[in-house]
């Protein structure tokens, strides 16, 4: 009996050896500490209910990566390369508010490239948006109550050549930034630039970001969240850059925490505990395997 114990430990102990020089190895590649993000939320879910490997879903772990050490591609550059991350066009980012971080999709980087004054008024904002070069699938939308108006083929709003957007106060409430054909449920998502850059400074920069999920997050999170409201995401709010997804492993904290359970998908949580009963039963099958060949 002592000498099968032995055994045992002596397996146990290799899992959790060869368990920790791949946690080493994630926090090198990482360069953040922690190197792992659980996924508290279903924004980024690709349905109600199920989760999939490969989509980010509650309860599932993602690996992150240091953003100072990474080139983060849009949804928009990521549409035109053909660049795919969790089953969408371009990166997913962590990055903090004044009250939590949220991992969300950057979907488009702009800068506001200059504004012109009339005194102390704004008269004229330029945005520089260059990944829209050759774009097809956005517009430039004034909502009306037939419908919506299209203004991008408006060269003197849109040029082409130049990659910047031009909005005055003559036509500053109408004019919508849309991206459209977005995502699993070909998706519009808009934001108004002229409120997007209001007491902003010439140079002001970052991205429009937003969740997967077409039922919660039907809209880019600087129109639909409060404290991102006409507030682009910055190069210094980004906190990592999601890279791999471990499935199902974060519903075991989310359980121990007790947040956001009811959020849980259930087929995560059945796959969770054979993931679990996969582990044990490997370990014993090694340990019978090792006393078999010893006996021989």
């Amino acid at each position: 009996m002592e000498k099968e114990t032995k055994q045992m430990l002596i397996v146990c102990g290799s899992i959790i050896a060869v368990f920790m020089i791949l946690l080493g190895s994630v926090y090198a590649y990482s360069g953040v500490n922690p190197p792992f993000s659980t996924i508290n939320s279903g924004s980024m879910q690709h349905s109600p209910d199920e989760s999939s490997i490969g989509t980010i879903d509650t309860g599932d772990m993602v690996i992150v990566k240091d953003p100072d050490s990474y080139d983060i591609t849009t949804y928009v550059e990521g549409a035109k390369t053909g660049y795919k991350k969790f089953g969408e066009y371009g990166d997913v980012i962590i990055y903090k508010t004044q009250t939590n971080n949220i991992i969300h999709r950057a979907m488009l980087e702009l800068t506001l490239k200059d504004i012109i004054y009339d005194g102390s008024t704004v008269k004229t904002q330029i945005w520089y948006i260059p990944s829209l070069i050759g774009y097809d699938d956005w517009d430039i939308i004034n909502f009306t109550p037939g419908g919506m108006t299209s203004h991008k083929n408006d060269p003197a709003i849109w040029n082409e050549e130049s990659g910047t957007v031009t909005i005055d106060e003559s036509n500053k409430d109408i004019i919508n930034l849309a991206l459209t054909n977005v995502g699993y449920s070909d998706a519009t998502p808009f934001v108004n630039l002229w409120d997007l850059g209001k007491n902003k400074t010439d140079g002001y920069k970052g991205y429009l970001t937003k969740g997967d999920n077409a039922e919660t997050n039907n809209n880019f999170d600087q129109v639909i969240l409060t404290k991102m409201r006409n507030k682009l995401v910055s190069e210094e709010d980004i906190k990592s850059v999601a890279v791999f997804e471990i499935p199902w492993l974060g519903c075991i904290k989310l359980f121990v925490n007790g947040t956001n359970t009811d959020q849980i998908p259930t087929n995560s949580v059945i796959d969770l505990v054979i993931t679990l009963v996969v582990i044990v039963l490997l370990a014993f099958g090694i340990n019978f395997l090792i006393s078999r060949r010893r006996q021989e």
